[in-house]
C-alpha cells in the first residue's frame, strides 16, 4: 500500500512541482530515513527523507527530499510514498499530493508491483 502525504512544501518550488507532476515519471518510494533538520514552519517540522525510488522502467535509485510536513502525520521509516521524478534529472523528486493522485497515476503505481 502507499501512503498519501499531505505536503506543506517540497524541495521543489511550485513551478517545478507542477511541471513534474505533468511530465514526471511515477514511481513508489520507500523511507529509508526520516531526518529532523531543526526547521520548524507555522508549527510543523521540515524533516530530510532518504528515500529508495522504483518505477517501472529503471533500476531502483536512491534520492533525498526536504519537505515539511504535518507534525501530526511525520512519515516513518518503511512507508511507502507516491512519486514523480523529473525525467531528466531523478534527484528532482515531488511527492504526489491527495489532490493530484488520479486513477491513471493509481494505476501506474499498481504497474510497479512491490
Amino acid at each position: 500500500m502507499v501512503l498519501l502525504l499531505a505536503i506543506f512544501a517540497s524541495s521543489c518550488g511550485q513551478q517545478d512541482y507542477e511541471r513534474i507532476l505533468e511530465i514526471g515519471i511515477t514511481g513508489k518510494g520507500i523511507i529509508n530515513k526520516v531526518e529532523d533538520t531543526n526547521v520548524t514552519i507555522n508549527d510543523d517540522p521540515q524533516v530530510r527523507l532518504y528515500l529508495t525510488i522504483y518505477s517501472k522502467n529503471q533500476e531502483p535509485f536512491d534520492a533525498v527530499v526536504k519537505m515539511v510536513v504535518s507534525r501530526v502525520s511525520v512519515p516513518r521509516q518503511g512507508d511507502w510514498v507516491a512519486v514523480k521524478y523529473d525525467p531528466e534529472d531523478n534527484q528532482k523528486v515531488i511527492w504526489i499530493e491527495d489532490d493530484d493522485y488520479t486513477p491513471e497515476i493509481e494505476e501506474e503505481i499498481k504497474q510497479i508491483g512491490l
